[in-house]
């Protein structure tokens, strides 16, 4: 009976040590999920406004900073921000430098998880005229 005793806590030590640590840790713990969020912007001119050349692009970065850049109308434009976690905010916006000029804009938000590829969460293309896009996305998977 003595041995038992002695061997059962020694089995049971290291299977309990393998499932503590198995546990997934939360959003700010050690372990948790790293995602990386890829905005495209891209566009299409309107050929009876030819003057149009510019767009503005605002991003929300990894520090949630809001970051703007221009870019030239008739491209696609990708960045890649991370990592960020759970419950990331996710913006980007896409103007036109005047509300008079209108063009074909298009947006996506797409998230990586864990170095996954890519997948696309929000999408807006349209076969309108427009003078502006704008997506948001929670970071929730």
């Amino acid at each position: 009976m003595k041995p038992l005793a002695y061997i059962l806590p020694i089995a049971i030590f290291p299977l309990m040590l393998f499932l503590i640590g198995c546990k997934k840790k939360d959003s700010q713990g050690v372990n948790a999920s790293q995602y990386y969020v890829k905005y495209i912007v891209s566009s299409s001119p309107n050929i009876t406004q030819g003057w149009a050349n510019k767009i503005n692009v605002s991003i929300v970065n990894e520090k949630n900073d809001t970051v703007k850049f221009v870019i030239d109308v008739d491209t696609q434009s990708e960045s890649i921000i991370g990592p960020v976690t759970k419950n990331f905010a996710a913006m980007v916006r896409a103007e036109m430098p005047s509300t008079n000029q209108k063009i074909y804009l298009n947006a996506q938000i797409a998230v990586s998880k864990d170095n996954e590829p890519f997948a696309v969460k929000e999408i807006d293309n349209s076969i309108n005229l427009r003078n502006s896009v704008e997506l948001n996305y929670i970071v929730d998977y």
